[in-house]
Order: structure tokens, then C-alpha cells, then sequence
């Protein structure tokens, strides 16, 4: 008899999994970032989980190289999954097209927004509408190496920093050996758009005009900003050109061995060169010209057209990306948590760098990368043209006459 108990509740305990798990809704998520490695994406599902027991998680990973071309493709077949990563220069490519769900009716039920700086909402936009919530975010600061700063007898640079207090210490940090050989660089850039943006908000302007109908690259400000950047390959020569720059393993590379003395880029950065004992460095505002600006960038989570379990999913979704997600992001280590009050805790301002603060004043005056329906093909224009710049086989104002033409016929579409 006792036996048979035993074996009704064995029973009955396997029943009860079955409808337990039965009864779950099923969330599937894709990303470009691989899972199964405990890492960010597994500790997501693990919290996400935990607090909505009624809820399942499922990822599907694409390689990075055919993820938009792949998410797309589903989206239109009706077979996409119920959330996806989203880089933000893919924002308005997509929501333009009808590919992604509108948010606004349920962030509008108490998501904390007001806990944002609004340079990162606006990443969230597309035409006045939300598609999006953060993954994380980040700014972009000036890395400088510390150690060859005193070695040159250099002031760390400040938030004052001028494009000439730039430029002089870049030429003062560029070292050469007898025969004439670069041995170190006082500055390395990278040469896709995102990489010296930055520059022209600096320089208060923008390669394309407040609602996206015209390219400004063939504007003094947007010259101005190019030619100084071309300069410091070609004539200043305190940058390495594409060539150098492939053979030193590109901007982390350089910066990391010490034969770059300066880089402007995101937080992710930092990240990598705190796993370097023997770099010493800090962080600082970015250069200006004219107005003292960052560009924003957010990596983001949205909603593909055609879910069936849209409640479901903005569980998910307002967990991934509130403050509970957020946290987890800033113990990762991933980007910037999208809250004020998460960024501006020991959560993210520990460790290193000493001046962390920098990333975070600069969302008060930045501005999210330019985002636009035709935005993939105009890069294509861009790079295109200024490759040929960087390169020193056409002149600046060249290349920004021909990349408005080809930009006129794009941006009538």
C-alpha cells in the first residue's frame, strides 16, 4: 500500500510539472551575442524568469555578419521571434518599413523613463514614436595613456581641451625612430562614420540636416572638421593610416600596446584596457571646437511585427530593459546602465577608470548618432568617399561634393 502512495505521488508530481510547464508562455529572443556561457544573456533569462515564473526564454543566435539581413527576411516571412537585439543605427531602417511594433501604449503604463538622460531616450525614437528600449548604452570620452603623457612632460588633458590642445600634445606625443619611423602615435581614430562623428558635433554640425531630407558633408563646418582629421594622418602625421593602422591590430590594438597615446571611443573600451595591468590611463572629455558634445549611441531590444504574446513579451522586455536588467547589465559589464540612478552608482562608477564620472556627464549635452531609413546605404557613400580621403587620393571637398550628389538621389526615396 505504501508503495502504491509512493508511486500516485511520483505521479501526480510528474503531471503536475507537465501543466506547470505547460502553462508557460514561450518568449523567443535573437541576438547577434552568443548564450549558454552564464554570461550577460543567461543571467537576463535566469532574473527574468525567476520573477515571472509563468514565462519560458529561448534565444537564437545569428552571426553578426547576416543577423539584419536574417531578421529581416523572417520578419517578413512571419516567422520572426519575439524579440531582438537591435543596434540603433538599425532603428529607423526597420520601423520604417513596418517591420517593428510601436511601444508607446505600454511604456506609457509606468516604465521609467524619467530616470533616463534624454540624450538616451531619444535613441528609443523613431518619428515622435518609441520602438525601442535600452540594452545599454554609451558615450564617447578621450582615452589617454597617462604614463607616456608624464614621460612627454604633458598636462593630462581637461574638460577645456581645445582641438589645438589636442592637436599640439598629439604631435608633441608622436615619436620617431632614427630612421624616420613612426614608434608611436599621439592619436588613433577609427575611420567608419561612428568613429569621428563625434568630431563634427564638436564642431557643432552634423553630416545630414535635422530631418534627415539633405546631406551637409559639403558644408565649411563639416570641411573644416574632415580636413583636420585628415591632417592629423597626412600632414601632422601624429595618426596612423589604414595600412599602420591594420598592421598595430586597430584601435584597441594600438592603444592597448602603448604605441597610441590617445583614442576616443565608447565605454566598452574601458572594459578591455582595465584587463591590461601595465596601462596606466584615464578618461576625458572630447576635444571641442566650438560646443562641448558627445554623440549617445544605444544598443536596443524591440518588438518584431507579428507576435501573438505581445503581454508576454513586454514582461520581457520591460525586465531586460528596466532597472532589474540594468543592474545585471552594469555587473556584466555592458555599456552604461540607461538609469541615472544605476550609471551614477558604485554599480557602474567601480572600478577603473578614476574619472568614470565623464561618461556620464557627457549624456547631459550628447546627441544619439543620426538614425535614418536610408542611413545603411548613405554610409555605404560615405565610406566609399572618405576612404579615398583618408587615404590621401581625394581632396576633402571632393569627396563631400560627390557624397551630397549621390546622397540627393538617396534621400529622395
Amino acid at each position: 500500500m505504501k508503495k502504491i502512495l509512493i508511486c500516485l505521488l511520483l505521479v501526480l508530481s510528474c503531471l503536475f510539472s507537465l501543466v506547470n510547464a505547460a502553462s508557460k508562455t514561450k518568449v523567443e529572443i535573437i541576438s547577434w551575442q552568443t548564450f549558454g556561457d552564464g554570461g550577460f544573456l543567461d543571467r537576463q533569462k535566469e532574473a527574468c524568469e525567476a520573477a515571472n515564473p509563468d514565462i519560458e526564454i529561448s534565444y537564437i543566435t545569428v552571426p553578426s555578419s547576416e543577423y539584419y539581413t536574417k531578421l529581416l527576411t523572417m520578419i517578413a516571412s512571419g516567422s520572426a521571434p519575439d524579440m531582438a537585439m537591435l543596434g540603433m543605427d538599425w532603428l529607423a531602417p526597420y520601423a520604417a518599413k513596418g517591420a517593428l511594433l510601436p511601444l508607446d501604449n505600454y511604456i506609457e503604463k509606468g516604465f521609467p523613463l524619467d530616470d533616463m538622460y534624454d540624450s538616451v531616450e531619444e535613441c528609443l525614437k523613431y518619428k515622435g514614436k518609441y520602438y525601442a528600449l535600452p540594452r545599454d548604452t554609451t558615450s564617447n570620452v578621450l582615452y589617454y595613456n597617462k604614463k607616456l603623457f608624464q614621460e612627454a612632460g604633458l598636462s593630462f588633458p581637461t574638460e577645456n581641451w581645445t582641438w589645438d590642445d589636442f592637436l599640439q600634445a598629439a604631435k608633441t606625443l608622436t615619436k620617431t625612430d632614427k630612421s624616420g619611423r613612426t614608434i608611436q602615435w599621439g592619436f588613433f581614430f577609427d575611420i567608419y562614420p561612428d568613429g569621428w562623428y563625434h568630431w563634427l558635433l564638436s564642431n557643432g554640425t552634423s553630416f545630414i540636416n535635422q530631418d534627415f531630407t539633405q546631406s551637409t558633408m559639403n558644408t565649411p563646418k563639416v570641411i573644416e572638421t574632415l580636413q583636420f582629421l585628415a591632417d592629423l594622418k597626412l600632414k601632422h602625421k601624429v595618426a596612423p593610416d589604414a595600412g599602420q593602422a591594420k598592421e598595430l591590430g586597430g584601435s584597441e590594438g594600438v592603444f592597448k600596446s602603448q604605441r597610441a597615446a590617445m583614442y576616443i571611443g565608447g565605454v566598452s573600451r574601458s572594459y578591455r584596457f582595465a584587463e591590461v595591468p601595465e596601462l596606466e590611463w584615464d578618461i576625458a572629455p572630447i576635444p571641442y571646437r566650438t560646443a562641448k558634445v558627445s554623440r549617445v549611441w544605444s544598443n536596443l531590444w524591440v518588438v518584431p511585427k507579428g507576435t501573438k504574446k505581445m503581454n508576454a513579451v513586454w514582461k520581457v522586455l520591460s525586465f531586460y530593459s528596466g532597472p532589474q536588467g540594468q543592474k545585471i547589465a552594469a555587473e556584466c559589464r555592458y555599456g552604461i546602465p540607461a538609469f541615472k540612478s544605476i550609471a551614477e552608482s558604485p554599480a557602474f562608477l567601480t572600478p577603473l577608470p578614476e574619472h568614470k564620472v565623464y561618461f556620464l556627464e557627457a549624456f547631459k549635452n550628447g546627441k544619439p548618432y543620426p538614425v535614418f531609413p536610408q542611413g545603411q546605404e548613405y554610409r555605404t557613400i560615405m565610406d566609399r568617399e572618405l576612404d579615398l580621403v583618408w587615404a590621401g587620393e581625394r581632396s576633402v571637398e571632393e569627396a563631400a561634393r560627390r557624397i551630397d550628389e549621390q546622397a540627393a538621389k538617396l534621400l529622395k526615396k
